[in-house]
């Protein structure tokens, strides 16, 4: 017959060996990975130290600006101000205006002080004074004044070259800063 089955209801110890094997491992794993971060940070601050160091050198090597280097920056900024004009605006204040014949050849405008000068060419008197009078009229522009015109030499039929100036008042100043007066040819005008 066979021998009746052991129950044992009372286990033995438990394994102890195999956790503690497993804790130490993961003990020598936190250890390595703590020393790497701060072996990181201190090469980190190393770096940031010789850094800090060169950038005073950095500033104190660069040469001051020369004569040349102002003279070219103060044309740059000149012409950042002169692009920065409302160009959009004082041409369309000048085309609403315009009759239709008559032709913008040429705007000048002074920055200092608001002004604009313009060439244009009308096929007869009349139209000549009729954009005149309604560059007059705009509330955009000021002191508008005829300063001479002319008969074209080249054109038959009583055309006229004539130059005339105002204030332009649509927006402040025209390029906010002073700087010489600048000119600018209208778009399809003919030198």
């Amino acid at each position: 017959m066979k021998s009746p089955a052991r129950i044992d209801l009372l286990a033995g110890e438990p394994r102890r060996y195999p956790g503690l094997v497993l804790l130490a491992v993961a003990l020598a794993v936190l250890a390595w990975q703590g020393w790497d971060a701060a072996r990181a940070v201190q090469r980190l601050e190393q770096e940031r130290a010789g850094l800090a160091a060169l950038a005073p050198r950095r500033t104190a090597t660069e040469p001051a600006m020369s004569a040349e280097d102002r003279r070219r920056h103060a044309q740059l900024e000149a012409l950042a101000r002169y692009l920065a004009a409302p160009w959009a605006d004082l041409l369309a204040a000048l085309e609403e205006r315009r009759p239709g014949q008559a032709v913008l050849q040429r705007i000048e405008q002074d920055a200092a002080s608001g002004a604009i000068r313009l060439t244009a060419r009308a096929r007869h008197a009349e139209a000549m004074m009729a954009w005149v009078q309604a560059l007059e009229a705009d509330r955009r522009l000021g002191n508008v004044l005829l300063h001479r015109h002319e008969p074209e030499a080249e054109a038959a039929g009583g055309a006229l070259r004539f130059e005339l100036s105002a204030q332009w008042q649509g927006g402040g100043d025209l390029l906010r800063a002073g700087s010489p007066a600048t000119a600018a040819p209208a778009a399809g005008a003919r030198p």
